[in-house]
């Protein structure tokens, strides 16, 4: 039997009123995959045609809401999820081979800005069923913890089923940019880069 590819879609999940960044950053992802597939997640989004569209419905933050419209749609369809503030830097054909990949900031917490997957991948629908069961969107908790990286890496980071990248292959995390594009020093082996953990755009709930 062939061995599943990740499929040739990438995904975002972007506000109502995309920032001029974010609309260059896809035009460089869509120049960069030729032949691939492009997916925008915006509102109106029909709620009803998720299965999580409760939790989505339950999230507290448009962070917590775009964690979860990622992981449905990558359980759904397979493909390339890619944060809307990650400029890309080389293509992810490379990669889809893996049957999941993520990346680390830091060789120890993983990051859900850049997750490829094939469909019905299990560690996404474990993900998923740990937010739903643990009611995590309701805690008093911020969002890397809820829904995002802290929890990507509780779930995820012992999973001998997935592929995880090292700090300078995923994402390129400029130290100190906070969110200011950068031309500072970078592995050649990155292909996105990113704002790193602190999520310096959140986008507001009422945006989806």
């Amino acid at each position: 039997m062939a061995h599943e590819m990740i499929p040739r879609i990438l995904h975002r999940v972007v506000g109502r009123n995309p920032r001029e960044d974010e609309e260059r950053y896809w035009s460089e992802l869509q120049a960069m995959h030729p032949g691939w597939e492009f997916r925008s997640w915006q509102d109106p989004l029909n709620l009803a045609s998720f299965e999580y569209g409760p939790e989505i419905k339950a999230a507290r933050s448009g962070a917590e809401r775009a964690d979860i419209i990622r992981l449905e749609v990558l359980l759904r369809e397979g493909g390339v999820y890619v944060d809307a503030d990650c400029r890309p830097i080389r293509p992810f054909d490379s990669l889809l081979g893996h049957s999941l990949f993520i990346g680390t900031e830091d060789g120890a917490r993983l990051t859900n800005a850049v997750i490829g997957c094939i469909p019905n991948h299990p560690g996404i629908r474990e993900y998923l069923e740990v937010i739903r069961t643990e009611s995590r969107v309701h805690l008093a908790a911020p969002p890397n913890e809820t829904t995002g990286p802290f929890l990507a890496t509780r779930v995820l980071g012992t999973r001998t089923d997935i592929t995880v990248l090292p700090p300078d292959s995923s994402i390129h995390y400029p130290s100190g940019t906070r969110g200011r594009e950068t031309t500072s020093a970078r592995s050649p082996r990155s292909f996105t880069s990113g704002q790193g953990v602190g999520r310096t755009h959140q986008p507001r709930l009422e945006e989806f």
